[in-house]
This record gives C-alpha cells, sequence and structure tokens, in this order.
C-alpha cells in the first residue's frame, strides 16, 4: 500500500506542477489522472505531502531552470498561497478546479471561482507578463 500512496502522491504533485510550469495540455492529462486517482483513495492526509512535494519539485526547477525569471520570494509566495488554498478545500477540489481552467470550459460554482482568482494568481508566479492578458484570445481580438 505504501508504493500505491507514493504512486498517487506523485502522480498528483507532478500535475500541480506541470499545471504551473509545462505544455498546459501535458499538464491538463496528468490532472485528469491525478483526479481520478484522487476519486478512488479519497484520503485527505495527502494534502502536505502533496505540498510538499510540489514545493521540492518548484524548487527544483527554480534551480535548474526557473532562478533567471523566478525570484525566491516568489516561490516561498507560491508556497504559501498553495498551502493555504489546500487548506481551504480538499485536493481533488483543487485538481478539478485547475482542471477546467487548463480547459478554459466548464462552469464554476462560486466556491470554485473564488478559488480560481487564487490559482490564476499563482500560475502567474511563473510569468509576470501573462499578467497583462496576452494569452487571452479576447484581449488580443480587442
Amino acid at each position: 500500500m505504501i508504493c500505491i500512496s507514493n504512486h498517487y502522491k506523485k502522480a498528483l504533485s507532478s500535475a500541480i506542477t506541470l499545471a504551473i510550469f509545462a505544455d498546459e495540455k501535458i499538464a491538463d492529462e496528468e490532472l485528469q489522472q491525478a483526479l481520478v486517482i484522487l476519486q478512488e483513495t479519497k484520503d485527505k492526509s495527502f494534502t502536505n505531502d502533496i505540498v510538499e512535494q510540489v514545493s521540492d519539485n518548484l524548487s527544483i526547477l527554480d534551480n535548474d531552470v526557473i532562478r533567471p525569471i523566478l525570484k525566491m520570494k516568489s516561490l516561498k509566495k507560491f508556497e504559501d498561497d498553495l498551502r493555504e488554498i489546500t487548506e481551504e478545500i480538499e485536493v481533488i477540489e483543487l485538481v478539478s478546479i485547475v482542471s477546467k481552467i487548463l480547459r478554459s470550459d466548464g462552469e464554476l460554482t462560486t466556491n470554485e471561482i473564488r478559488v480560481e482568482s487564487k490559482i490564476k494568481k499563482i500560475l502567474r508566479y511563473q510569468d509576470p507578463k501573462k499578467d497583462d492578458g496576452e494569452h487571452s484570445e479576447t484581449d488580443k481580438a480587442s
């Protein structure tokens, strides 16, 4: 059972890390796999382990790739915000919301909209230029 638990943790932490730093299509596939895994287990005790693993993943990315772009202060802020989000909602909800955001479809509930704004704020730590809305098709059209 320990191996399975570690697999679940790795799948979800990888999904969240990919959602932040990697290709959105790949991230969405990873998130869907993690969502299925979590729906099967429904184990809330994963939350802190997931947050720590994502923080570790981000630290590795920061050291190897992201450091010129992402300051350590921003990384620390991301970790704090991620902890705040995962304390407020179940991890499975977080994965579902992030997945919806990446697909840009599906109607979000009021609670999801509140969390979505926090998640989008976190996702912006990756590239401050995205704050200008350059990635939005509606912004491009106007």
